[in-house]
C-alpha cells in the first residue's frame, strides 16, 4: 500500500520520487525550464494526479492566488494581485496545494470575469491539465468560494479527479508529510464513498461544542471555517495523518474527535486500497 507514483509522459530523472515506473513514451524535458511540471499518477487511484514543480518559488507562482481563492479566511472567493509577497498569506507558504479541476476552472472563471488574465505559471497548469484530464476544463462548480454547505459532498460526481501538488527541494520529512497529507484530499475528491463516510461522522458523530473545536483548529491554522467542504475535507487529511498529539498539541478533546473519527471510518471500510503508506509517516489507515 505505498504511495507509488508512475509518470505520465515525462522522463524521470534520478531525483524522482521513489518507487517510479516510467512509462515507455517519453518527451524531452528542459530541466531549466521554471515553469516545468512533472506529472504523475498513483497506482490504484488513477484519479489522484501528482504534480511535482521544480521548486518552491514555481510552486508558489503557480498555486497561490488558487488556494487563496480556495482557502483563505479573509479573501477567498477573491482573485488577488499577482504581487503578493512570502509571508502575506498563509497558502504563499503551503509547501503542498490540493483541487479539484472544477475548482480551477471556477478560479479561471473568476480572473476573467473581473478583466484580469492568468499569470504564465497559472496558464502553465490549465495547459498542462488539459492534456492530462478529459473534458478539460470542466463548469466550474458554485462550492468553489467561501459559505459552501456541506450538502455539495453528497450530491457531487461519483468520481471527481483530485489534483496534488508539492514542490522538489523540500528535505525528506516534510516532503513525505506534505505528500501523505495531501494523498488524503486527492482520495477524498475521487471517491464519492469517502466523501459521503466523512460528511455523515461529521453531521452524526460530532457534537456542537466539537465542530467548534475543531473549526476554531482550522482557523488557527489559516483555513476559512465558513466553507464546510474545506472543513470537511481536512478533518479527513488532519486526522489520518497526523501522529498522536503531534499536531494537536496533546488537547484531550482534539485527540478524542480523532479516535472516534479513525473508528468510523475504519468500522464503515470506506477508505479504498490501495492505502497511502510512506516511511517514517503516520497514517491511520493500514
Amino acid at each position: 500500500g505505498k504511495v507509488n507514483w508512475r509518470p505520465k509522459g515525462r522522463k524521470v530523472g534520478s531525483d524522482a520520487p521513489a518507487e517510479t515506473e516510467a512509462e515507455t513514451e517519453t518527451e524531452a524535458v528542459d530541466e531549466n525550464d521554471p515553469l516545468r511540471i512533472e506529472t504523475f499518477r498513483w497506482e490504484g487511484h488513477e484519479r489522484v494526479i501528482f504534480l511535482v514543480y521544480p521548486n518552491r518559488v514555481a510552486l508558489r507562482q503557480s498555486l497561490t492566488r488558487l488556494s487563496v481563492f480556495l482557502e483563505d479566511p479573509k479573501h477567498s472567493g477573491e482573485v488577488i494581485g499577482a504581487d503578493f509577497r512570502l509571508g502575506q498569506y498563509v497558502a504563499s507558504a503551503y509547501t503542498g496545494h490540493n483541487f479539484r479541476p472544477s475548482d480551477l476552472a471556477s478560479f479561471v472563471e473568476a480572473v476573467e470575469s473581473r478583466g484580469g488574465k492568468l499569470e504564465p505559471a497559472e496558464g502553465k497548469l490549465v495547459a498542462l491539465l488539459s492534456s492530462e484530464i478529459p473534458d478539460f476544463p470542466p463548469k466550474p462548480r458554485s462550492d468553489s468560494a467561501a459559505g459552501s454547505e456541506s450538502a455539495e459532498l453528497s450530491s457531487g460526481c461519483e468520481s471527481d479527479w483530485g489534483c496534488i501538488a508539492t514542490a522538489k527541494g523540500l528535505n525528506g520529512n516534510e516532503v513525505a508529510s506534505t505528500l501523505l497529507h495531501e494523498s488524503m484530499h486527492g482520495l477524498f475528491y475521487a471517491y464519492k464513498g469517502l466523501r459521503l463516510a466523512t460528511e455523515k461522522f461529521w453531521n452524526t458523530e460530532v457534537e456542537e461544542a466539537e465542530r467548534e473545536l475543531w473549526k476554531q483548529f482550522l482557523g488557527g491554522l489559516g483555513y476559512d471555517v465558513t466553507n464546510e467542504f474545506l472543513v470537511v475535507n481536512e478533518l479527513l487529511a488532519y486526522c489520518s495523518t497526523e501522529s498522536r498529539g503531534r499536531l494537536f498539541n496533546f488537547d484531550r478533546q482534539l485527540l478524542h474527535l480523532q479516535e472516534l473519527f479513525i473508528k468510523f471510518m475504519n468500522e464503515s471500510k470506506c477508505v479504498p486500497s490501495p492505502k497511502p503508506k510512506l516511511p517514517g509517516q503516520y497514517c491511520a489507515f493500514k
